[in-house]
């Protein structure tokens, strides 16, 4: 982005991100987000899957790709907030927001993968509010659990 060489493979993460949200968290995805409290609960997909690729770069010691993925999808979460109509003024303030959010959410979600744990994942997802009442919240977390496995730096 901005003439920057983007490194191989961000790019597809961060598609894997947003799939794999909309797969777990289908009737999150099902029609447009027309309100803060759908956009939100669309973030806390995408921040849990997210996470678990930067902890993937982490483990795998790549900081500086894992850092380029973080530019990456924050630059697509600055680019949605502007197609939404959010000033331009108002734009680095909510990006900043979410950034913050989404350190936390890792710093979270992180004991999780790194245990292993499906009761650790799905403590820390009621924690964060990323469960709701319709969610099958056995299938949400045996599916995070099965990416750990599977969830490769690229």
């Amino acid at each position: 982005m901005f003439g920057k060489k983007q490194q191989p493979g961000i790019a597809q993460q961060y598609a894997w991100c947003l799939t794999r949200a909309a797969d777990v968290f289908a009737s999150r995805f099902a029609e447009p987000s027309t309100t803060v409290a759908e956009r939100i609960l669309r973030f806390e997909a995408i921040a849990l899957f997210g996470a678990l690729v930067a902890w993937r770069y982490e483990k795998a010691g790549d900081i500086a790709t894992r850092d380029a993925f973080f530019q990456h999808m924050f630059a697509d979460f600055d680019a949605a907030m502007r197609e939404k109509g959010v000033s331009d003024l108002k734009v680095g303030k909510e990006v900043k927001k979410l950034a913050s959010a989404f350190y936390g959410r890792m710093s979270a979600y992180t004991p999780a993968f790194e245990a292993q744990s499906p009761a650790m994942l799905e403590a820390a997802m009621t924690r964060n509010h990323v469960l709701t009442a319709s969610d099958d919240t056995a299938q949400v977390v045996a599916a995070v659990m099965a990416d750990i496995g599977t969830a490769k730096a690229a």
